[in-house]
């Protein structure tokens, strides 16, 4: 049954955990018998993962806020180039009205 088993996931967590175990228990044989706590490093893990997700926030936010002014900027241009396109046109108008009366 162990030879069916050894590819298989389940097999290996159970190795890495007995080894661990071994590894805390030659520890303890030493004098070091602090059991670490098995969730402190998931903690550990869920902060790094919680402040990364803080950074990509406020770095969205950022590209937010300068996606806005972008907008901001790009309409005032459009406004600026159907002004300018109107009074073109109406200088043109004009221009041909003052030829026509010459």
């Amino acid at each position: 049954m162990e030879s069916r088993r050894q590819g298989r996931p389940e097999a290996q967590l159970e190795e890495g955990n007995s080894g661990s175990l071994n590894k805390r228990m030659g520890n303890c044989k030493k004098g070091d018998c602090s059991v670490p706590d098995p969730g402190s490093e998931a903690k550990e893990q869920a902060a790094g993962v919680e402040k990364s997700i803080e950074a990509l926030n406020q770095e969205r936010l950022e590209l937010e806020k300068q996606s806005a002014r972008l907008r901001a900027e790009e309409r005032e241009k459009q406004s600026q180039r159907e002004l300018t396109g109107r009074e073109l046109a109406r200088l043109e108008e004009r221009k041909a009205n003052l030829q026509k009366g010459i």
